[in-house]
This record gives C-alpha cells, sequence and structure tokens, in this order.
C-alpha cells in the first residue's frame, strides 16, 4: 500500500495539494516496475507514503525524485533480503 501526501501547510489550496498528489501518483504508476520485480521475487510487502515538500514541483522534477527513491528502496530490500530478514520466516 502506497500513499501520497502533500501537506496543506505547503499548498493552500486543495486543487493545488491535488495536482501534487496526482503528479506524485502517475509518477510511482510509470516507475513502479523497479520496485514490483524485488518486492514480488523476495515475497515480501511494501507499505509507505510519499510526501511532497517542494511547493509547485515540475513532472520532471517528481519523476526523477521518484525513480530514486525506489531505486534506493529497492536495494535497501535485497540488502535485508541478504542478511536473512524474510517475511515469511
Amino acid at each position: 500500500m502506497i500513499g501520497f501526501i502533500a501537506p496543506k501547510k505547503l499548498y493552500k489550496l486543495a486543487t493545488e495539494r491535488n495536482k501534487a498528489k496526482r503528479l506524485m501518483r502517475e509518477a510511482y504508476r510509470l516507475n513502479q516496475h523497479l520496485l514490483a520485480e524485488v518486492v514480488e521475487k523476495n515475497s515480501v510487502e511494501l507499505h509507505g507514503a510519499f510526501i511532497c515538500k517542494k511547493a509547485s514541483p515540475t513532472f520532471e522534477e517528481i519523476n526523477k525524485d521518484l525513480v530514486s527513491l525506489l531505486q534506493q528502496a529497492g536495494e535497501k530490500i535485497l540488502t535485508y533480503v541478504n542478511r536473512g530478514f524474510r517475511a515469511d520466516k
């Protein structure tokens, strides 16, 4: 389960918050394959939230940051699995 958060302190109008969340969801949809393969192969579940902390980001900025985060998360999962931490134990 993945959540997307656009804080009210940063985005005063609901339309701005919705746009930021919509951009984050689309970037995740396009790049979820980076993490899905690692999660499926290692029988782990993933729960998390992406928080937009920058006012008026472009899709390109969000996409670049999200790709980086997904790659880092995949590497962390592999590190834990290789150390013997498994969800099915």
